[in-house]
């Protein structure tokens, strides 16, 4: 039976788990490109394409977890609409419960979305449930379903992480390397690190087409790792409902993504 308290303890829930997932990946991210920067030091290249193509997944993976913790945020602050809803779901929320149903079986690392998808089941009914879970009428965010799928990354964005790897680590015959490139199409420039590496953390940039694969920026990974005081500000953060302009202002940011 559809519960309004219970769900909205587990959205709570999972915008706290959603942070943390996200954190902890950054930061063996940061680990895993520092033993790719090895790698291609000692002509593994071959190794190291291998775990180029697990960064990417974890990347892609990151960016649908940003996704998710915004749809939280939503219901949570439009908690209103969701909870007096009968017979379907207001339209401003329609991508919001497709997405967090469509996740749940595919974020294994997320186990509040299982709870929250039950709850939005019993909302919606048994029919709707299943055309969601599947995605039958296409409703779900291409974004999300793309990322999801865990196919092979392009090869060429592979070179360029290999690229940008090598040079932000400084590793010889790689520092000058060129990338393959389609015409007017720009490679970002990533900022060198400190020896220290007390720059401080910058957020991940995914430019992604879904139309042209081989055009797309690569993610700045963390310089560091997340401190103790970090992970806590962020646990604390996630109790509170952002405003309906700060909600919106983050969709655009992300729909604006080709």
């Amino acid at each position: 039976m559809f519960s309004p308290a219970r769900l909205k303890i587990h959205l709570k829930l999972c915008v706290n788990r959603l942070k943390l997932l996200r954190a902890k990946k950054d930061a063996l991210s940061l680990q895993a490109r520092k033993e790719i920067s090895l790698l291609l030091a000692n002509n593994k290249e071959a190794s190291a394409r291998i775990r180029v193509e697990s960064i990417i997944r974890d990347d892609d993976f990151c960016e649908v977890l940003e996704m998710l913790e915004l749809y939280c945020e939503l219901l949570l602050a439009r908690f209103g609409l969701l909870e007096t809803a009968s017979g379907s779901i207001d339209s401003s929320l329609v991508e919001a419960v497709h997405g967090l149903m469509y996740s749940a079986a595919r974020c294994v690392e997320v186990k509040e979305l299982l709870l929250i998808r039950d709850q939005l089941g019993q909302k919606v009914g048994k029919e709707a449930y299943l055309l969601i879970i599947n995605d039958t009428d296409k409703r779900v965010n291409s974004r999300i379903v793309n990322k999801l799928l865990g196919a092979a990354p392009n090869p060429i964005l592979v070179e360029r992480y290999l690229s940008e790897i090598g040079q932000r680590y400084n590793v010889p015959g790689w520092s000058l390397k060129q990338t393959p490139q389609e015409p007017n199409d720009t490679l970002i420039s990533l900022e060198e690190e400190d020896s220290n590496e007390a720059t401080p953390a910058k957020p991940p940039k995914q430019k992604f087409s879904s139309k042209d694969s081989s055009s797309f920026e690569l993610p700045t990974p963390p310089t560091t790792k997340p401190s103790a005081q970090e992970l806590k500000q962020d646990t604390s953060d996630a109790t509170r409902v952002p405003t309906f302009e700060e909600l919106e202002s983050r969709f655009r940011a992300l729909k604006n993504k080709p």
